[in-house]
């Protein structure tokens, strides 16, 4: 996207190449040195308030920058994919609401250390009590009661219901769950509009929490669209070749797919395009197109491909997204968890993949990915309280970085030079 960026004032030409909540990245054309730390602005929304550059390489005639925003993090609704804001939020993990303004419609969501744990929402049909008596759980007068009751008592029409005994506490739950992804689901559907995300610490006490998958609202999210004029922005070509997510990030998420996604999953192969999955699942046009956006907007498959992604890790992915099992975690593999912790600075890196030091490339990747997936935050969530997360996200950083260096010839020899001298106690 070609834009002006404004640096002292004088406008240079730019254009941007990524961007996220926290930035942009760009290259400038024309302008041969530019020092880290200098200001810039644009008119562009995607970077709405001044920014900082934080980066900046040679790359030809001009530089390819780094740019952080300064100011709050907010923007238009038509400018950002809501997919991009929720992940954006989850792999900074921020704390805070996010909230969103479309007309005279205002829908949050409140995230802790980057998860979705409560919405909120102004419109009437998305209370709780409304809901309730939509799916004929609670009547009118028992509503009423309730209502009546929470203003004698101060207390939540939650807690109010189930101390009536109109409702369970087992039901409340299901039902604020169903009520929280009910508001997060219907953003989706939103095409302008403003969207604001303040940080600040969230009174606990006063929220229900929740712990929900982002990559699984992201999906749902999506394939509850049936407008295909909102999908159609982010839908490629339909000759297009599909691939997984090279990202251990994207690919390792928690996500439950439905029937169609099952079918769609099983048809990548890195040479299958859109054309050939619908051909090849029987399934509806619009159906298969919806999934396909509903994987890209969670991730889980790129345009992009990694020819030296290991086949049998893809085939093994296949193997697991597609079986219908949850999540599990029992005391062993905490217990594995905790200890990978406390030994991975010691480990190194080739301890910490588990591989030889004479290790090929093809098996420090291998390596990688299974280290990457058994310590993936994500497939963890629901199981793992804020010190777990942060450990397994400070595991998975270290494994990052133990892949990154060992498969650069220059790096690998410099780390290998280091442990050498550690070694003879230089």
């Amino acid at each position: 996207m070609d834009t002006f960026l404004f640096l002292n004032n004088k406008p240079v030409r730019a254009k941007i190449i990524d961007y996220s909540l926290q930035g942009i990245g760009a290259f400038i054309f024309d302008v041969p040195l530019l020092p880290k730390g200098a200001l810039v602005h644009s008119d562009n929304p995607l970077l709405s308030c001044p920014g900082e550059i934080i980066r900046a390489e040679k790359a030809g005639s001009g530089l390819m920058v780094g740019i952080k925003k300064k100011g709050d993090i907010k923007g238009s609704i038509k400018d950002y994919r809501l997919s991009d804001t929720l992940i954006g939020l989850q792999r900074s993990q921020l704390t805070g609401p996010l909230k969103f303004i479309s007309g005279d419609i205002t829908k949050s969501i409140f995230i802790r250390n980057g998860e979705m744990i409560f919405s909120a929402s102004s419109l009437e049909q998305d209370r709780l009590g409304d809901m309730l008596m939509q799916k004929g759980r609670i009547t009118d007068i028992q509503y009423n009661n309730a209502v009546t009751e929470m203003k004698k008592t101060g207390q939540r029409l939650g807690q109010v219901l189930v101390r009536l005994r109109y409702i369970t506490h087992e039901e409340l739950y299901n039902a604020v769950r169903h009520h929280v992804e009910k508001i997060i689901l219907s953003l989706f559907g939103f095409e302008d509009g403003l969207f604001e995300f303040i940080e600040y610490r969230l009174p606990v006490k006063e929220i229900i929490t929740l712990k929900m998958s982002t990559a699984n609202l992201i999906y749902h999210g999506i394939k509850s669209i049936n407008d295909f004029n909102i999908l159609r922005k982010d839908m490629p070509p339909m000759q297009t070749a599909l691939h997984f997510s090279s990202d251990p990030a994207d690919l390792y998420q928690n996500i439950i797919l439905d029937q169609a996604g099952k079918k769609v999953i099983s048809c990548i192969d890195n040479n299958a395009s859109i054309k050939d999955i619908i051909q090849s699942t029987k399934l509806d046009r619009l159906e298969v197109l919806k999934t396909v956006c509903a994987l890209l907007n969670a991730r889980i498959i790129s345009l992009a491909q990694d020819l030296d992604l290991p086949e049998e890790l893809i085939k093994d992915f296949i193997e697991e997204i597609v079986e219908d099992s949850g999540p599990v975690m029992d005391p062993g593999v905490r217990k594995l968890m905790e200890d990978m912790y406390r030994r991975y600075e010691n480990l190194g890196y080739y301890g910490v993949l588990g591989v030889k030091e004479n290790a090929s490339p093809h098996e420090i990747k291998r390596a990688y990915y299974k280290t990457a997936k058994q310590f993936h935050p994500d497939m963890h969530f629901l199981f793992a309280d804020d010190s777990l997360k942060k450990k397994l996200s400070t595991i998975f950083a270290y494994s990052y970085e133990a892949y990154s260096t060992l498969l650069n010839p220059q790096k690998r020899r410099e780390y290998d030079r280091t442990i050498s001298l550690k070694a003879t106690g230089i």
